[in-house]
């Protein structure tokens, strides 16, 4: 598990002082091992470390670019650090900053791609109340960033993954409900219009990138995402692992009749 969970004792902590990003107070985290990369450390909501991790690790197995994620084993004498005891450690990317201009991204194949991407995953996971937020660096093109609220989770949930398994699953049960009665296909049409307005391009352009993304999306197996799961359950109560498996097993469910929906509407389209 060393890949997905991180020891708070190999790391210093000092304040970051960075508006976005979600989260108001972070911390860069500076490993001891310097051939380790920093961290921009979340510790505020109980929600915002299982939310970053497995929003960052399904996106980069369905091809999309977002930092490594690890969930902090923390140690006793840092657990006055942190105002829940779940944090995640956030890649820093150096010289990561705000997006080049939309004209430049259209001319790029490769910065439209990225780009489109992530008004893809906004679709599937994230709230359409909080801004997508995504940025560039040159070493890695445009990268989605601040998964905190993804997963239908808000400010007012704070303490959700504080309680016992059994609260858990009903407050799980009540979000699980809302995601099952919600039209995935208007969330999809909102960022496909959102992304072509800001691109100036074509919806069918738009469309046929979140056909790549959606394809792939409704393709993933229990394999592919049970390390990640497996991680889950050692930092979070058992619950926790049953939730996200049941948000993504309706999304997967819903995306494949949009899929179908969406290669009818790109044909009529190009016609």
């Amino acid at each position: 598990m060393a890949e997905y969970i991180v020891k708070s004792s190999d790391y210093s902590f000092d304040i970051f002082e960075h508006k976005g990003l979600g989260g108001v107070q972070k911390y860069i985290a500076v490993p001891a091992d310097t051939s380790k990369t920093k961290l921009i450390v979340k510790h505020e909501m109980s929600y915002s470390a299982c939310n970053e991790f497995v929003a960052s690790h399904i996106a980069k197995t369905i091809g999309i670019k977002a930092p490594d994620t690890y969930l902090f084993e923390i140690s006793k004498k840092d657990k006055s650090l942190f105002k829940t005891p779940y944090a995640v450690g956030i890649e820093y990317i150096e010289r990561f900053s705000k997006l080049p201009p939309y004209d430049e991204i259209r001319g790029s194949q490769e910065l439209k791609t990225d780009f489109i991407n992530s008004f893809a995953l906004y679709s599937l996971l994230g709230v359409h109340g909080d801004n997508l937020q995504c940025g560039f660096a040159q070493s890695r093109g445009i990268v989605s960033v601040d998964f905190e609220q993804y997963f239908n989770f808000s400010d007012d949930m704070s303490k959700f993954f504080l309680h016992d398994n059994t609260v858990i699953e009903t407050l799980s049960n009540h979000i699980l409900d809302y995601i099952q009665r919600n039209s995935l296909y208007s969330d999809v049409r909102i960022s496909a219009k959102m992304a072509a307005e800001k691109l100036n391009l074509p919806l069918t352009d738009i469309y046929k990138q979140f056909l790549v993304v959606f394809k792939r999306f409704a393709e993933l197996t229990d394999e592919e995402l049970e390390p990640m799961y497996e991680a889950l359950t050692m930092v979070y109560p058992d619950y926790t692992e049953i939730f996200y498996y049941g948000f993504l097993l309706i999304q997967k469910q819903k995306i494949v009749p949009i899929i179908d929906e969406i290669l009818k509407l790109t044909n009529t389209l190009t016609k």
